[in-house]
């Protein structure tokens, strides 16, 4: 099953506390849903729709690794730093950045 609706599409962010913004992101396809559910620590599915979930480094090296995503932040000097996981928005959806405001 290829996700094909931006319900599938999901976001996880590298977050820089101290910058205060994303300063790595990648887009991910979902088609287990119940397994993203399992990693993000929810037994509702809706809430993958309507909540921002927050994981630290282990958290997110485990999502990394289920989804197939490649996020090297490694390379980044980030010391005080979260992930974020966020479904994908419509204005996301583009294959660019949209910058509006």
């Amino acid at each position: 099953m290829v996700a094909r609706t931006p319900a599938d599409l999901f976001l996880l962010s590298l977050f820089d506390r101290e910058q205060w913004c994303p300063v790595l992101q990648a887009r991910f396809a979902v088609t287990d849903r119940p397994q993203l559910c399992a990693l993000l620590g929810t037994t509702d599915e809706a809430d993958l729709d309507r909540k921002i979930f927050h994981l630290d480094d282990s958290e997110a090296m485990r999502l990394c690794s289920a989804f197939g995503i490649s996020l090297d932040w490694a390379a980044l000097d980030v010391p005080d730093r979260e992930f974020i996981v966020d479904r994908v928005h419509p204005i996301q959806a583009a294959p660019y950045l949209i910058h509006t405001g």
